[in-house]
Parts: C-alpha cells; structure tokens; sequence
C-alpha cells in the first residue's frame, strides 16, 4: 500500500496529459526536465508508459524528500534521480544546459509570484536543446477573461494564500518571446485546464 501523499487532482489528469505528450513527441528516445514534480505520480506514471523516455524530475528543498521516496519505490530504469531546483534561483549547470528535448509542468505557474515567471521561461530556455519543447499544464486566462467561474474562485483563492494567480496567455507569450521561446499551440484540457506548447528557437551561431 502506497503511504507517500498523492494528489488526486495528478490521478485524474495524468492520462489525458499523457496522451498530449504521446502526441507531441515522437517514438525515439526522449529527455524530460520536468519542473517541479510535486509528489511525482505524473514522472512515474509517464515514464513507466513510455519506458523510452528519460525522465528528470524536480522540486524546491522542501519537498524533494517525497519526490525521492517516489521514485525509489517505482524502480524504473528512465526516471533520473531527482534533484533540487528552483525556478530563479537554481543555476542551470553545463550538465543540464541544452540537454533536453521536453520541459514539462503542470500546476505550476498559477503559484509562483509573477516576478518569477520571466525567470521560469529563462530556465527552460536554458534547459531546452534547439527546437526541443516547453509544456506547460493548468488553468489559464485569455484576454483577461476565466473561463470557468471556478477558475475565477480559484485565482482569487490563490491571491489571498500569497501565490501569484492563474496567469494569462498573453503575458506568458511576451516573456516567452523574449526567452526565444515561440508560442506554438494550447490545447484544451479536462476541468477547465490547458495545455501550453513553447518550441524553442533554433540557434545558429
């Protein structure tokens, strides 16, 4: 019996998620840098799926405890040992620089502070190999406006716990852009959530 904390919100959107990225990449070896993974049901469930996928997951300190207990009980060969990192303050060291084809959160980006957010599409930029993806999950305004009164509630629920609220896609582009990280597509998802998709700018210097 699994006693580690489990998020139900990651057991119910853990499939559709999967089948986003089955889509988005392709058969051939993969490498994952995932962005805060929490309590890392998405790094295991997705990484036992497709077992040609490397996976690497991350947390703040604070929670990275859970994270590696995790991972050591799911004894898969592709989930890389989880390491710390955070958004705007970890370096992102030659070992990990242009080293992934995939930068995957979800849930993340309504709770940072909106100072943070410029930093985040900074490190994933950093992360990304030319070309490669960033994929973003969670709920998203568009033109200032929710789309679903429970999206409203919850933004003003986030604010009011000191979290930065349920950012819009348009901003995201802006500093996107300005990562050389191009907007490609969102995608609809269960519960009033989204899926963002960023590709990284080929280089050719």
């Amino acid at each position: 019996m699994d006693d580690l904390p489990c998020s139900e919100a990651s057991e119910r959107n853990k499939r559709p998620i999967l089948d986003v990225l089955a889509s988005l990449l392709s058969d051939r070896p993969q490498r994952t840098f995932e962005i805060g993974s929490g309590t890392g049901q998405h790094a295991t469930f997705f990484a036992a799926a497709h077992p040609q996928w490397a996976w690497q997951p991350s947390e703040q300190p604070p929670n990275l405890d859970i994270l590696k207990q995790r991972y050591q009980r799911s004894e898969l060969q592709n989930i890389l040992p989880p390491i710390s990192f955070e958004v705007g303050e970890s370096m992102v060291t030659p070992g990990l620089h242009d080293a992934w084809d995939l930068v995957f959160t979800a849930n993340t980006l309504h709770i940072m502070l909106p100072d943070r957010l410029p930093f985040f599409f900074n490190n994933a930029n950093s992360l990304l190999k030319p070309q490669g993806l960033l994929v973003c999950y969670g709920p998203f305004m568009e033109q200032g406006e929710h789309n679903s009164v429970s999206n409203r509630e919850f933004d003003a629920a986030l604010k009011t716990q000191g979290c930065g609220g349920i950012p819009d896609i348009s901003q995201l582009e802006m500093l996107a852009e300005a990562n050389d990280l191009r907007f490609q597509q969102q995608i609809e998802m269960p519960a009033n959530n989204r899926i963002l998709v960023f590709q990284k700018i080929a280089s050719f210097n």
